[in-house]
Parts: structure tokens; sequence; C-alpha cells
């Protein structure tokens, strides 16, 4: 689900930037930043890369309980897992092409800016599975922002950090059957 969450982001945004600039390539691309060898991975530079850097666990919905009534039957499923995760979107330009990616990373304040939530209505080609994604921008001070381009092994890219609300696995498997009682009336009692 997380992959159809990142090509949604990905396909909106390279519209946005169709739109924009009348391009006819895609400048939005899903890529690890680095490689397992330290290069870059992105492959080609001029790009707009979407990375996913975190997962977490959406902790406020953890203790639902999942039964479901149909007729006097009542099935037990899995609770579902509900998580957030956190995505850089880096602009890899080349050195010359520096205010080139200025142009873009601002175009991609300006269009999470006009399209924070991402539901059927609005984005149709939104996977089904997805009930719909919220993206609000997540700040790092220097140093935390130092420590993340360190800890990934690259330099500092021109970038924005969104956490993204909210994706629901669930598991559709009964865990358990409780039979209801049938049978009985008020004047059984």
């Amino acid at each position: 689900m997380i992959d159809k969450a990142l090509e949604t982001i990905r396909n909106e945004l390279n519209a946005h930037y169709r739109q924009k600039y009348g391009l006819d390539e895609d400048k939005a691309v899903i890529a690890n930043l680095i490689s397992q060898e330290g290069s870059i991975a992105a492959g080609e530079a001029n790009k707009v890369v979407i990375t996913l850097i975190n997962i977490e666990q959406e902790t406020t919905l953890r203790n639902q309980r999942s039964i479901r009534q149909e007729g006097d039957d009542y099935y037990k499923y899995h609770n579902s897992v509900s998580i957030n995760f956190y995505i850089v979107v880096a602009a890899y330009f080349s050195d010359q092409n520096y205010l080139e990616a200025m142009r873009f990373i601002s175009s991609v304040i300006l269009f999470f800016q006009n399209k924070k939530v991402f539901d059927h209505e609005n984005t149709p080609k939104l996977d089904k599975s997805i009930d719909k994604l919220t993206l609000e921008m997540f700040n790092l001070d220097l140093n935390h922002l130092s420590n993340f381009w360190s800890f990934i092994g690259a330099k500092y890219l021109p970038s924005l950090i969104f956490k993204v609300r909210m994706l629901t696995y669930a598991d559709e498997t009964v865990v358990s059957l409780q039979k209801g009682i049938s049978g009985l009336s008020s004047e059984d009692v």
C-alpha cells in the first residue's frame, strides 16, 4: 500500500509540473537518494526525488476492536494496523541548474500547500485500498537536518520532509466466530 501512496504522490506532482511548466517528461521520480554503494541512486540529474525515510505506527488507533456483526453472528478479525510515513522530496539537479532546483522545490511547496489531502474525490486514481492521504510539512532544525543528511550518507540537497498520514492495513481473515443465540424472545427471559 505504501507503494501505491508514493505512486499517487509522484503522479500528482508530475501532473502539476506538466500543467505549470508545460513539460513532456516526468520530473518527479520515486527512488533512493543514495545507493547501497554510497553513490547517488536517482539516476539522471535534474529530477525531484521522492524517498521514503521512515514508517511509524499510528498509536492513537492501536486498541480498536475488529469485530463485525452479520445477523446474529459476531466475527473477530486481527486488529488493523495504521501507519504514518515520512518522505523527503529533494531536488537533485546539476550544479549548473541550482536555480532550476529552487524553482522545482518552490513548486513542491506550492503544490502541497494547495493539495494537502488526497482523497477519492480530488484524486480519482487514488488506489481503492487507501481512504485518503494527508500531507504535512515536517520541520527539522539545522542540527537535525545535518544529522539526517549525514545518516543517509549524502551531501545536502534542497529538500522538504513531509509526514504522510495514514494508511490502514486490515487483515480480513476471521480469527474467531461467535454464534449468536437465536430462538429466544423477551418472554423466555
